[in-house]
């Protein structure tokens, strides 16, 4: 179902997922950030965390709700602002433009300890997340399943358009999308000084390995730029509240939202630390 609202939003700035046998993605295929010793190609001036952060969460935005579904050109939009290639796995990659200015930040940061800081994934638009979706929908290891399972096995990883929170563009993926990669090497070195630091720079892990989180299974790569996201998430929560929408609709598997608590499972399905 999709969801219609009208209006803006003026901010200051189930049952456990399935085991299948379905190897996912987030993007629907295997990515791994390769090396990357590019100069900058945008010239900024890195603000520490302490500035930005403060900057952020005293900036006013009007953001219309249609935006927080999917429903926007982020490429040419002037509240969003492009990643520069030195963080970017490839180029298109953008974010609004307070996150954006945020993770460069703590990119830099992080590249200062010798970390590789490289964004595979940010904004999404609706029709981006149906592509994503409706490929993994069509796999042929699926022959057989039926659709609630098959919807369900999917959620493992990837949201129902509408739902996700790169829509916002407040969210990145990191490194990788391989969750054995954060394990050991530099992928477990890059997870344990976000831990520690992604915090000042107003970022926070949403899809942790706490077993009691319902929803996504753990996403160490999933990161969100909470200054905006929790914003975001509140007025979605009101605009549940009043019935001021519609249901999903619009791409394979949007009538099973309702059964599957695509909104109380998933979209607040989050790590107990994260608003």
């Amino acid at each position: 179902m999709m969801w219609m609202w009208v209006g803006s939003l003026f901010l200051a700035c189930s049952s456990p997922p399935m085991s299948g046998d379905v190897n996912h993605a987030r993007d629907g295929q295997r990515q791994r950030a390769n090396p990357l010793n590019m100069p900058h190609d945008v010239v900024m001036n890195s603000a520490s965390s302490s500035s930005v952060h403060e900057a952020t969460s005293g900036h006013q935005v009007e953001v219309p709700v249609m935006e927080l579904l999917g429903h926007v050109d982020p490429r040419n939009h002037p509240d969003f602002s492009p990643i520069p290639a030195v963080y970017s796995s490839r180029e298109g990659l953008v974010l609004r433009t307070e996150a954006r200015d945020s993770l460069v930040a703590m990119a830099d940061a992080a590249r200062k300890e010798g970390l590789q800081f490289i964004v595979l994934s940010a904004t999404r638009t609706f029709d981006h997340q149906v592509a994503i979706w409706e490929r993994k929908w069509k796999r042929p290891a699926y022959m057989g399943w039926g659709n609630l399972s098959k919807a369900q096995d999917i959620l493992n990883y990837s949201a129902m358009p509408g739902s996700s929170r790169h829509h916002w563009g407040t969210d990145v993926d990191i490194f990788s999308l391989e969750t054995h990669d954060f394990h050991s090497g530099e992928g477990a070195e890059l997870l344990a000084w976000m831990r520690s630091h992604a915090a000042r720079f107003g970022f926070e892990e949403v899809y942790d390995d706490n077993p009691l989180r319902t929803g996504y299974r753990p996403e160490p790569w999933h990161w969100s730029f909470m200054p905006l996201a929790g914003p975001f998430l509140n007025r979605l929560n009101e605009a549940l509240e009043d019935s001021s929408f519609q249901a999903f609709d619009g791409f394979a598997g949007s009538e099973y939202a309702d059964s599957l608590e695509i909104v109380a499972r998933y979209m607040h399905g989050l790590a107990s630390k994260t608003p």
